[in-house]
């Protein structure tokens, strides 16, 4: 089937709603997600909200949201691909996967390097996207909480939110998947169904926060602290959170390098990971790009080694590596140390869901890592480390998820 673009504007095209509501099979969640961040998006790109049609009826609907992400240490310009949907009698015939190709075609020419995905994990992987990103929870049993006093905690102002940018860098910057958040509302308050953002100031300053959503678990889906100081009181505020609903655990959805993880795991509190069941996924268009916008985390270990150039093969493409006077140049070409990386690897080993020590016993797809000489194995070890990758969403794509 042949099928023509426009674009429109969720906020503005009343057909867009009902569209998306068919598409999704409920009200007011997807279709109240594109309209929010349409007008509430700093970053929104009308030009990225896209409609797919054929013989006079729209039959789908994609938004590709521009947002920056840390990946290795570094600031990487790339979009989320939500909310994507074709109705229900037009699938399978092409229509998501025209929406998809198009829209990543246009995250290439805007010059961000990749996206990423929730959800649909069948249709993402037929189109190049990797699982890339896990899930961590602590299970913070309240007995296990701290009794201080956690002072008082209030609901969220707009003088807040410059503290609040300041402690999700914080706490969050070694965080391979880590948005940068801006000073937009919909970076910080939830509008979905029993989900609270709180802060804690010390003389005036906010100097913790916490979102949390009750539902049938009592969860955090995000919080920061300044200090230790202002763990204990996060961490008491948890406790009495989960008196007053009456809930004998939390469960914490923070990463390991994060303050609160880590005090929780030092209490006893239970720490968990898992793949997020392959559901957050990464596709990178641009590996050129991006190699050179993570030169840093390359280079580093290039140094450590004395290693002048190397390349690696990804999907059929090698990237030569070289140091210059000035830094790290990419380009296209085969170095005499080259390593190709198994098929569907990529993704997770940028993120660091994937490191060294699988490449070591990965034994299919031809990969010599074990007849490395100790050289190779320092730098290999070096190139792709381990890493804890979580997507730090913004609240505002809970409202999907209720």
């Amino acid at each position: 089937m042949a099928y023509t673009l426009r674009t429109a504007s969720p906020s503005a095209d009343t057909s867009l709603a009902p569209l998306l509501d068919s598409a999704f099979g409920r009200a007011n969640r997807e279709s109240k997600l594109a309209a929010q961040l349409a007008t509430g998006y700093p970053a929104y790109d009308a030009g990225m909200s896209l409609v797919a049609s054929a013989e006079g009826r729209d039959l789908g609907y994609g938004l590709f949201l521009p947002r920056r992400f840390r990946i290795r240490g570094c600031e990487v310009s790339m979009a989320i691909s939500a909310p994507i949907g074709v109705v229900a009698d037009a699938r399978s015939q092409g229509a998501g996967s025209f929406l998809l190709e198009t829209g990543l075609a246009a995250i290439k020419d805007r010059g961000m390097r990749g996206a990423v995905a929730m959800g649909g994990q069948e249709f993402f992987r037929r189109h190049g996207f990797e699982s890339a990103f896990n899930l961590y929870t602590c299970d913070a049993h309240r007995d296990l909480l701290p009794q201080d006093d956690a002072g008082e905690w209030v609901g969220l102002a707009g003088e807040d939110v410059p503290q609040l940018m300041e402690l999700f860098a914080l706490n969050y910057g070694a965080v391979s998947g880590s948005e940068l958040r801006t000073n937009a509302a919909l970076d910080w308050e939830s509008n979905s169904a029993a989900a609270y953002t709180l802060v804690h100031r010390r003389d005036g300053v906010a100097v913790a926060y916490v979102r949390f959503r009750v539902r049938d678990t009592l969860a955090v889906m995000e919080c920061g602290a300044k200090d230790a100081q202002a763990v204990t009181c996060l961490l008491a505020f948890l406790r009495r959170l989960a008196e007053e609903h009456n809930r004998p655990n939390i469960e914490v959805h923070v990463p390991p390098p994060h303050p609160v993880f880590r005090a929780l795991f030092r209490r006893g509190c239970m720490a968990e990971s898992n793949n997020f069941h392959d559901e957050v996924m990464l596709r990178i268009v641009d590996w050129k790009g991006l190699l050179q916008d993570t030169a840093e985390s390359w280079l580093r270990p290039m140094i450590m080694c004395s290693q002048d150039e190397l390349s690696l093969g990804i999907y059929g493409t090698n990237y030569c590596l070289k140091r210059t006077d000035s830094g790290l140049e990419v380009s296209e070409g085969k170095s005499t140390l080259h390593l190709e990386l198994p098929a569907n690897w990529a993704g997770p080993l940028l993120t660091g869901r994937l490191d060294w020590r699988d490449l070591y016993f990965e034994t299919s797809g031809g990969f010599a890592c074990q007849t490395m000489d100790p050289r190779g194995h320092d730098l290999i070890g070096m190139l792709f480390p381990p890493g804890t990758p979580m997507w730090t969403y913004s609240p505002v794509f809970e409202i999907a998820d209720e």
